[in-house]
């Protein structure tokens, strides 16, 4: 169907509404951008229009012109270089999608001369948003989202003396005292974004115990070993590497007792699936606690 060309602006406007056809040409996925130098300085390229094969072209141009694979428009690639015009009695139209076509003619310098529509509103094909989201970008968001939600409790830490049949809860010099951490569970936190998701798992993976009296720091790898409450002291002694002897009371100290703090490292991995998936490990996390723990001195009571 050929294309009335309009003459006057102001019958373009009016007349846009008829031609519906025209406006599937700025659909088409050949939609090329038309450049030229620009004459000023700096030097660079300026674009002229977009340029989408169809009835506009009253027939396909010949391969050597820059429209018909020749070239870029304005001489990139192996094509010629050419210069395009309006125009001169300004023959416009505008579709009824709102796009502005402009009539305009080309000179080459290899001698080739022609014309053709291009449209001047229309966005350049590698400027087209792309319709699928960044799930990259999504994922990573969703990895924050997901850690920061996280709550990881604390270490729970036991000792053998904190059952005391009498309430009290203290050590008791050159005994052992056995850490252990009741905090076993993993702890997961999970985020989506419509078909994406990520989840974040946190195990527990070691208790450190800083005993408070100056003596080394006393590491489990495997949480400690619980007491036997419902056992004899010495039927159990030496069974754990999570303990620490005081060698001294804590009278003296503040509040008479020895500050405990408690450390429970955690290893932290993280999964995804939906549209795109992934795994990996991210760097570690801690809780901490502390409290009191007078030690005192068992009493020997001899009876004759």
């Amino acid at each position: 169907m050929p294309v009335t060309r309009i003459l006057l602006l102001a019958a373009t406007l009016l007349a846009a509404l008829v031609v519906p056809a025209i406006a599937e040409a700025a659909q088409s996925d050949e939609c090329v951008e038309i450049t030229q130098p620009n004459n000023r300085p700096p030097p660079s390229e300026v674009t002229v229009g977009i340029y989408c094969p169809g009835d506009d072209d009253r027939g396909s141009p010949p391969s050597s012109t820059p429209i018909g694979g020749g070239g870029g428009g304005g001489g990139g690639g192996d094509g010629p270089s050419c210069t395009w015009e309006p125009s001169p009695i300004h023959e416009m139209e505008i579709r009824p999608n709102g796009e502005a076509w402009w009539r305009y003619y080309y000179d080459c310098d290899d001698g080739t001369l022609g014309d053709t529509w291009l449209c001047t509103n229309c966005a350049s094909p590698a400027d087209e948003p792309d319709d699928e989201p960044d799930w990259v970008a999504i994922q990573a968001d969703l990895l924050l989202e997901a850690t920061a939600s996280l709550d990881l409790p604390g270490p729970q830490l036991r000792h053998l003396y904190d059952s005391a049949p009498d309430g009290r809860v203290l050590g008791v010099v050159r005994a052992e005292t056995w850490w252990w951490t009741e905090t076993s569970a993993p702890v997961t936190a999970r985020a989506g974004d419509g078909p994406l998701w990520v989840e974040v798992t946190a195990v527990p993976a070691a208790l450190e115990v800083d005993p408070g009296d100056g003596g080394p720091l006393v590491s489990c790898p495997d949480g400690g070993v619980p007491y036997d409450f419902g056992r004899a002291y010495h039927d159990q002694e030496g069974g754990s590497d999570c303990l620490h002897v005081y060698q001294q009371t804590s009278a003296g100290r503040p509040d008479g007792a020895f500050t405990v703090t408690a450390t429970l490292h955690w290893e932290v991995h993280w999964v995804s699936g939906g549209p795109i998936s992934g795994a990996g490990s991210l760097p570690p996390d801690a809780t901490t606690a502390t409290f009191g723990l007078p030690v005192g001195e068992l009493q020997s009571v001899i009876s004759r």
